[in-house]
């Protein structure tokens, strides 16, 4: 598992908690790469207290253990998630450059 030391949870204007840079990172950098297990068809979002930490994937929902799971949402995103399945693993990689004290946030659908 990688977690990049240039990031850290704090609260988040968004929503609850959130993942933050500590110092500037560049476009295209994996920041996270997090363990997952891989919840199966719609009954996955009933209990919904775990569905704002899954990430979606096809018609089922990863749920992310560590920093990913707290990554937040936004219409502006500026970091992207791929889905290992062969090793139920989610990858997470800057789409822009981002400066020091922005919150990583990606679109979820």
């Amino acid at each position: 598992m990688l977690i990049n030391h240039k990031i850290s949870i704090e609260r988040s204007p968004i929503h609850g908690w959130g993942v933050f840079t500590i110092d500037d990172i560049q476009e295209n950098t994996l920041i996270i790469q997090s363990p997952g297990i891989i919840l199966k068809g719609p009954s996955a979002y009933i209990i919904k207290e775990i569905a704002e930490y899954t990430y979606p994937f096809n018609r089922d929902v990863i749920l992310c253990f560590g920093y990913a799971s707290l990554i937040n949402s936004s219409d502006e995103p500026n970091v992207k998630f791929e889905v290992d399945i062969e090793n139920k693993i989610i990858n997470i990689t800057t789409i822009k450059n981002i400066k020091s004290n922005e919150e990583i946030t990606f679109k979820y659908l």
